[in-house]
């Protein structure tokens, strides 16, 4: 129920109002005691209060009275006894203040008295005022503080209002006190009490002698204030899968063109949106030129340049931040004065954050040009353009061959940890279950998915046409969804053109990576593997240099570690090398080099029983200097062979063809010294040994090899067999 005595104070209050604003209703005494559990002092400053700029996201009367925040009106209906309810009274609304707003209002046009009012009231605890003190001070300050939207000035007779538990003599006691400390000040003219403004420093005057000697604007600065964050290409992230982002910078008019000449992009970004700002009050005319010249300064990198008119307030306001920075550094007298240094404090905080909305106001707003294009963009001339709709314009122009890969585990440049550990089981089951379907993966874990997205969907894996359960790697659709078959193309010729040195996977990686493809580090090893398996007849694979028989799970964790590692040569069977193949092949398995029933071996198995064939002789073979020209080089040719491709189809021909241009003529060279060679190697032992019988039995007189003179002769031995050491 409404105490009594809440009217007399509406009425008192009102009467106060009226003082000041004779226009004021007759009715307000009313209305005022109608809002009772808000002491009438309280309901007279809501409406002021939630009209100040600190008032969050327009913050109104019902917000504060519904809102639960500490010291709030919800709290005190929680917390006070009905029956002997005090209203919500001026203090509780400072501690209301003070703990949600405080922030806000330093940064308003009211934190100078804000800051007066909270130093008044740690100066008068530091007096050692007691709960009477505070409260008047904390009632006088708030009342201050809105005095000119509200109408009400903190009179005695008001402060006896607001106040109704102190007597007249304890707040007369009071006021004395607060004004012996100098924490309040009574202002006759006024008739009212004030709190007393200790500070005598001049914020304007030192700020005006620091603006003197500093730069007009500090770049660096403003990057900092602004906390630029990357423009995202959204929609060509949506159509690719692929998240590409922009880099934002601020510059100097000026220095636009050479900005826009010297960027590279870094840490993955795709280009740049730079905005230029004025720094030397140029005109628009000079400035428009300038941003036309930095537009067509840029290079093979995708650069979007803005030009804003409002570089005058931005270089103001960031002057004076600076200025008001250098103050609070570097005069000292703001130690010994918290008031001057906390509004200082607040009058930075505001700036900031004035000048950060300007500068976002400002990238949205900016004209805005970009590069190798006649496109420009004015804010207004379309309500679909926005930073992102350039940028994802600008992402599909350079990556115009980008593969559309919905993965996010691994269609990025750095994937988390579970992501790697599901790339290893993926690449592994590839090069170990090939030919099974899923890759032998069951049910869906993390490298299942993977499957499904990157192998399965894009057609890289499929059933074989003559058996539906045995499953390859084959080259992407043509006009697959995923658009892969460019990057096969692109490997493939850049494995043509390298010659018999062949290319790094890291060249290959390289080549992925830029335009117009940006194939993401994640992708890169999945990839690679399906280009080896898919072209596994035209690939010999080395790891440190080393010929590889075949894929397997080693070289996978080298090639997922260091890419540079594993090197990749390209071969093609021309008429010569079809030749050459055949034949030897016929002539390997003549001499028993290749196991019967392999109608169709690889040229590893070719080039393997070749060089067998070879190493099986015996140990005088391989040493003998006592052999023909050709069967020598053979035989040193098989010794040294490391790579089954290039020694069949480099090594043999550099030694036995007559040219560079290889034909038919000089596969028919190789093929007979081959032959020539081999014969003689594998007849090379016996041969000997069947000289070394001819001298023997030349030195030990023997006529005749006859049946009955051997048998002799066998005899003669066994008599002097341990007798003699020759």
């Amino acid at each position: 129920m409404r105490p009594e005595e809440n009217l007399s104070q509406a009425q008192g209050v009102a009467a106060a109002i009226r003082t000041q604003r004779p226009a004021t209703g007759a009715e307000l005494g009313a209305r005022l005691n109608e809002c009772w559990p808000l002491h009438p002092v309280v309901a007279s400053l809501l409406g002021p209060l939630s009209r100040r700029r600190f008032g969050q996201n327009q913050r109104s009367v019902f917000g504060f009275l519904n809102s639960a925040e500490p010291f709030g009106f919800q709290e005190y209906l929680k917390v006070e006894p009905v029956a002997r309810a005090r209203a919500y009274s001026g203090t509780q609304l400072w501690d209301y203040l003070r703990s949600n707003l405080e922030p806000s209002i330093l940064a308003s046009p009211d934190g100078h008295r804000w800051s007066l009012a909270v130093d008044a009231v740690e100066r008068s605890e530091a007096k050692g005022g007691d709960a009477d003190h505070l409260e008047l001070v904390k009632t006088i300050a708030l009342i201050d503080l809105f005095k000119e939207r509200s109408g009400l000035l903190p009179s005695p007779s008001v402060l006896a209002h607001a106040l109704p538990h102190l007597s007249e003599e304890s707040l007369a006691a009071c006021l004395e006190d607060l004004k012996a400390w100098s924490i309040v000040i009574y202002r006759r003219h006024l008739g009212a009490y004030a709190v007393y403004a200790g500070s005598d420093f001049d914020i304007d005057a030192a700020v005006a002698e620091v603006r003197t000697r500093l730069p007009a604007i500090d770049l660096a600065r403003l990057r900092n204030l602004a906390m630029l964050q990357p423009v995202m290409a959204k929609r060509h992230y949506h159509l690719t899968g692929a998240l590409r982002w922009f880099d934002v910078d601020i510059a100097a008019i000026a220095d636009g063109p050479q900005r826009v000449r010297d960027f590279r992009p870094q840490h993955g970004a795709t280009g740049l949106f730079l905005l230029l700002i004025g720094t030397e009050a140029e005109s628009d005319a000079k400035a428009k030129r300038v941003w036309k010249q930095s537009v067509d300064a840029a290079g093979e990198w995708p650069v979007a340049v803005g030009w804003t008119r409002d570089s005058f307030m931005i270089r103001e306001l960031t002057a004076e931040l600076l200025a008001l920075e250098a103050v609070r550094a570097e005069r000292s007298e703001l130690q010994g004065d918290a008031v001057a240094r906390r509004e200082v404090s607040a009058r930075i905080a505001r700036l900031s954050a004035e000048v950060e909305d300007r500068l976002n106001h400002a990238f949205v707003q900016a004209q805005w040009a970009w590069s190798n294009t006649d496109n420009e963009w004015t804010p207004g001339s379309s309500s679909s353009v926005t930073l992102n709709a350039i940028a994802s314009s600008l992402a599909d122009r350079l990556y115009g061959q980008s593969p559309l890969i919905n993965n996010e585990l691994l269609n990025r440049i750095k994937p988390s940890s579970n992501a790697i550990a599901a790339q290893k089981e993926l690449l592994k089951a590839m090069v170990e279950r090939w030919q099974e379907p899923r890759l032998g993966i069951e049910g869906f874990p993390a490298a299942g998915g993977l499957y499904v997205s990157l192998l399965e969907s894009t057609g890289l894996h499929a059933a074989r046409s003559n058996d539906p359960t045995r499953f390859q790697f084959v080259d992407p659709p043509e006009n697959g969804k995923a658009g892969l078959a460019p990057l096969w193309r692109a490997a493939e010729a850049l494995l043509k053109n390298a010659g018999p040195d062949g290319v790094e996977v890291a060249e290959l990686y390289a080549q992925w990576r830029n335009p117009p493809y940006g194939v993401r580090d994640g992708l890169l090893p999945v990839f690679t593997v399906a280009f080896l398996m898919s072209r596994a007849g035209h690939l010999a694979v080395y790891l440190d240099g080393a010929f590889q028989p075949k894929v397997s799970p080693i070289l996978i964790d080298r090639l997922t570690q260091d890419s540079g590692s594993v090197r990749l040569r390209w071969t093609e069977a021309s008429d010569f090398h079809v030749q050459v193949l055949g034949a030897v092949a016929d002539l390997v398995s003549e001499f028993g080099g290749i196991p019967t029933g392999q109608t169709h071996p690889e040229t590893i198995e070719i080039a393997r029983g070749l060089v067998g064939l070879v190493l099986g002789l015996p140990a005088w073979v391989q040493k003998t200097s006592k052999l023909s020209g050709t069967a020598a080089k053979v035989r040193n040719l098989a010794k040294m062979a490391s790579d089954p491709n290039k020694f069949l189809f480099d090594d043999l021909p550099a030694v036995f063809a007559e040219g560079p241009s290889l034909t038919k003529t000089d596969a028919t060279r190789v093929i007979a010294a081959l032959r020539v060679g081999l014969s003689e190697l594998v007849d090379a032992y016996p041969q000997m040994l069947r000289e070394l019988e001819h001298v023997m039995l030349r030195e030990l007189r023997v006529a005749e090899s006859s049946a009955r003179t051997m048998k002799a002769l066998h005899k003669r031995a066994q008599i002097v067999r341990g007798l003699t050491g020759n």
